[in-house]
């Protein structure tokens, strides 16, 4: 049990941050959206993170593929979503849910990452 708590967060960011990297843990693994979306599931268990983070949308994708392939490799943790200033982020967890709703999901508005995130413990 003391092991458990000493476990530093093992972080997978894909594509770039809005506000950079200084926010994240040092386990940090960062990969390209296309690294990402053709890893198949024992590669990804392999890299094993607690959490994924990546911005709601860039040039290569979006967080709906994101969500998709996480699904597809069966991923236990929590996808974290960074974006700035959304309207309405209803409207991404509804179709979060309808796409896979066994994913846990967190948009995180103006890129700040929860501070259990933070922390270099879990």
């Amino acid at each position: 049990m003391q092991e458990a708590a000493s476990k530093k967060a093992k972080v997978l960011v894909v594509g770039a941050l809005p506000q950079g990297d200084q926010a994240l843990p040092e386990q940090m693994v960062r990969i390209s959206c296309f690294e990402f979306l053709s890893m198949e599931a024992p590669e990804f268990q392999h890299i094993a993170p607690d959490f994924v983070v990546s911005p709601l949308i860039s040039l290569e994708f979006d967080c709906l593929d994101m969500a998709q392939k996480l699904c597809q490799v069966d991923f236990p943790g929590t996808y974290y979503v960074l974006a700035d200033n959304l309207p309405n982020p209803q409207i991404i967890h509804k179709e979060m849910r309808t796409i896979c709703p066994a994913l846990n999901f967190e948009i995180l508005s103006e890129g700040r990452l929860p501070e259990g995130l933070k922390s270099e413990t879990l």
